[in-house]
């Protein structure tokens, strides 16, 4: 990631679009931790993980992982994950959240940053 900001995250937040993000995502920006984002294992490709959101059957391209036994279409809790154990908590944490998000909670996340964005421009006018 670089230091200069992206439209990207901005356009998808505005159009309720979930972001796959990935820890550096997150410290780059830290506003969409939580609810507008799905972290995903780094060392998962993007294909992989929208491959196991919507409940496909994958191959992982990464060495030491099988997906055979794991993805969303299975019976909750029998998620099972052959791989290193930090890797399968994080992919089963990704799968337990899920992609949707409800219009309710959209509506929620954009007033808190909006209000955030508020008190920053007040605290900036107030300053100069």
């Amino acid at each position: 990631l670089t230091l200069q900001a992206s439209s990207t995250m901005h356009t998808a937040l505005e159009n309720h679009v979930p972001i796959l993000a990935t820890r550096a995502m997150w410290e780059a920006y830290p506003h969409i931790r939580g609810m507008p984002s799905i972290l995903r294992p780094a060392s998962l490709s993007e294909m992989e993980a929208i491959g196991l959101l919507r409940g496909a059957r994958i191959s992982s391209e990464s060495p030491d992982v099988n997906f055979d036994s794991l993805g969303s279409h299975l019976p909750k809790g029998t998620e099972n994950c052959a791989g290193p154990t930090e890797f399968c908590d994080d992919v089963q944490a990704m799968l337990r959240r899920g992609w949707k998000r409800t219009p309710v909670e959209w509506s929620t996340y954009l007033e808190d940053i909006w209000k955030k964005n508020e008190i920053s421009m007040e605290n900036i006018l107030r300053d100069m």
